[in-house]
């Protein structure tokens, strides 16, 4: 991870796999607002492997578009 921060707007390694949610809303809004650029999340193997049950997953709303910068020639 330490290889990608100087690199991306937003590094993350959820701790378990309740915080993937959580980073990878973080990550899609730190990419695209402000000056767009990349995210890195890194999961181990027991967070991709994780299993929780259906019922306890929380959803976020869905990030909205940033708008668009409108130029105007003078």
């Amino acid at each position: 991870m330490a290889c990608s921060k100087p690199v991306s707007k937003y590094s993350a390694r959820p701790a378990n796999v309740h915080h993937i949610p959580l980073v990878v809303e973080r990550a899609v809004r730190m990419s695209m607002y402000g000056t767009p650029g990349p995210v890195y999340i890194e999961m181990t193997s027991d967070v991709i492997h994780g299993k929780v049950e259906a019922s306890s997953v929380n959803y976020f709303p869905i990030v909205e578009l940033p708008m668009p910068l409108i130029l105007h020639d003078s």
